[in-house]
């Protein structure tokens, strides 16, 4: 399908849920550890204690009015991104919601906020979840297995949760459709013409790769690329070296630049350092780098930088289509450089060809 017309429909759709306005009706929704919550009418007062519910939830509901609670961890890291942009008020969201842990709830905290529903993980210690069941708060459990399924399940309980179901099925397809495109674009590169590239998690401190069983060895493939990691967990600067990575991709989070990367004596030694192709993950409402609402996008950001010949991918059009339907949000030119990170990539091989075509 061609960009436009791809752009069309599924920015079509998205705005027709974001407008919709239908009746509510009573709903069961089944969480991720099996349980059932009936939803007799939408949630007005909702607490995310589970990270990346905060960002899911705001972008499913198109508000940050019914988020009485959040994680610390979650508040500060969307201080990164356009956040404030788009949800004024998301930053004052109170935090003292956990004690002694980054997901161990505050019980006394979480009452005085009267929620309507809680957001909690229900894969790290049934401790979590249970303390919330015994006081009475509906607590929909949530998991995180590297399956996209699992961010699915995430936006439906959130469309369930505030009522915007149609809205959280919207933005489903949205994300489907973005695989689908990219996938069928990855299916014509031959494998000889796929760079290797290693997307790590952390690098200052420890290297830490996204490996064969991470969700980055599906991202690197459907962009046309071969994952150089060959195994999970910490490894050593001779393990990189012996990868031969050609393109190193760092997170959103990392303290240092690529420039720091290319500059270093060890890392220097390494193909992508050598053809500057090294690069920090844009930071939209939310890193950049794994399944959500912004994955499309950054499917067509990561195909472009791996194979820059590829025709009919318009990176800035496609961001400024996106945030309009999903958030209601006209980016700015310098809305864009800041998600893309123009300043932290200026030295990266081929990044100018995300520069606005409105610069002198």
């Amino acid at each position: 399908m061609k960009r436009s017309a791809w752009l069309s429909l599924t920015c079509c759709a998205l705005m027709t849920a974001l407008g919709t306005g239908a009746a509510w009706q009573a709903r069961r929704v089944v969480d991720q550890r099996g349980k059932t919550h009936e939803f007799r009418s939408p949630a007005e007062r909702v607490v995310t204690i589970a990270i990346p519910l905060y960002w899911h939830f705001l972008t499913v509901d198109g508000s940050e009015k019914r988020v009485v609670g959040a994680n610390a961890v979650a508040v500060e890291q969307m201080r990164e991104g356009i956040v404030s942009r788009v949800f004024p008020n998301a930053s004052a969201v109170p935090t003292a919601i956990t004690r002694g842990g980054t997901f161990t709830p505050n019980v006394e905290a979480l009452l005085a906020l009267r929620p309507d529903a809680v957001f909690q993980w229900a894969d790290r210690g049934n401790a979590l979840v249970d303390v919330l069941d015994e006081v009475g708060l509906r607590t929909l459990g949530v998991k995180n297995t590297n399956a996209e399924s699992d961010i699915d399940a995430w936006i439906r309980m959130s469309g369930a949760a505030s009522g915007k179901v149609a809205r959280a099925d919207s933005i489903i397809r949205y994300m489907r459709n973005g695989n689908n495109r990219f996938d069928a674009i990855a299916a014509k590169i031959p494998a000889t013409q796929r760079p290797r590239v290693l997307m790590l998690t952390e690098y200052s401190r420890q290297i830490t790769p996204n490996g064969p069983v991470s969700y980055g060895n599906l991202i690197i493939r459907r962009a046309g690329g071969i994952n150089a990691a060959t195994t999970d967990g910490i490894v050593s600067i001779e393990q990189v070296l012996a990868w031969n990575p050609e393109v190193i991709l760092l997170t959103p989070f990392e303290r240092k630049t690529p420039a720091d990367l290319m500059q270093d004596p060890l890392w220097s030694r390494t193909p992508a350092a050598r053809m500057r192709r090294v690069y920090k993950l844009p930071f939209g409402l939310t890193r950049w780098g794994g399944y959500g609402p912004e994955s499309p996008m950054f499917l067509a950001w990561l195909t472009t930088l791996l194979h820059p010949e590829l025709p009919g991918i318009a990176l800035r059009d496609e961001m400024r289509s996106a945030y309009r339907s999903l958030y209601r949000f006209s980016a700015t030119d310098a809305d864009l450089d800041q998600v893309l990170q123009m300043h932290v990539n200026r030295e990266s091989a081929g990044y100018s060809r995300f520069q606005s075509t409105a610069r002198p």
